[in-house]
């Protein structure tokens, strides 16, 4: 049983359609404020603000949170968004530990490496975040990253990934 939140953009559309479409996932389910515009079939819906205290009661059952808050460009999001999505991150973490969830996949935004000729040619989710808080959105994005890494160091039995996004240039179509 899966639970996805944050589900906005074309990369939370692609998610949603594979989880969708894996015979060996049980059940799947969308936690958020708004309804995805293109919810597969098999996904079910559930409207609930992520800072809500009682997110814990819809993650009893779950055995994985993919938590896709800051998915897509996050360069496209407005200011007021983006403190929301730091919450909410703060909040889902919060939530899948009271609900004793296994595991945590926090999909995330390459700019929270930033970029430095140091980077190691792939990134790893151990490579230091070394952003430039320039801009409100990857400040969000590096605090919650931030939040995710300090989760995953004070819940050592829960496992806990971070895939870094690798952007695609495809000739045409969508690249999520």
């Amino acid at each position: 049983r899966v639970a996805v939140t944050g589900v906005r953009g074309a990369t939370a559309d692609a998610l949603l359609a594979r989880l969708a479409a894996d015979p060996d996932l049980g059940r799947v389910v969308v936690v958020d404020r708004e309804r995805p515009a293109r919810l597969p079939a098999a996904v079910q819906f559930v409207r609930a603000d992520l800072r809500d205290a009682l997110l814990s009661r819809l993650f009893a059952d779950v055995d994985v949170v993919v938590n896709a808050v800051l998915a897509d460009d996050v360069t496209r999001f407005r200011r007021d968004l983006l403190a929301t999505s730091v919450q909410s991150t703060r909040r889902v973490l919060d939530a899948a530990d009271a609900a004793g969830v296994g595991a945590l996949v926090h999909v995330s935004s390459a700019m929270v490496y930033g970029a430095a000729e140091r980077n190691r040619v792939p990134l790893t989710e151990q490579e230091p975040l070394r952003a430039a808080a320039r801009f409100a959105a990857v400040q969000e994005a590096l605090h919650a990253e931030e939040a995710v890494r300090a989760y995953a160091g004070e819940h050592p039995h829960r496992r806990v990934v971070v895939p870094p996004p690798v952007p695609a240039i495809v000739p045409e179509g969508d690249s999520a």
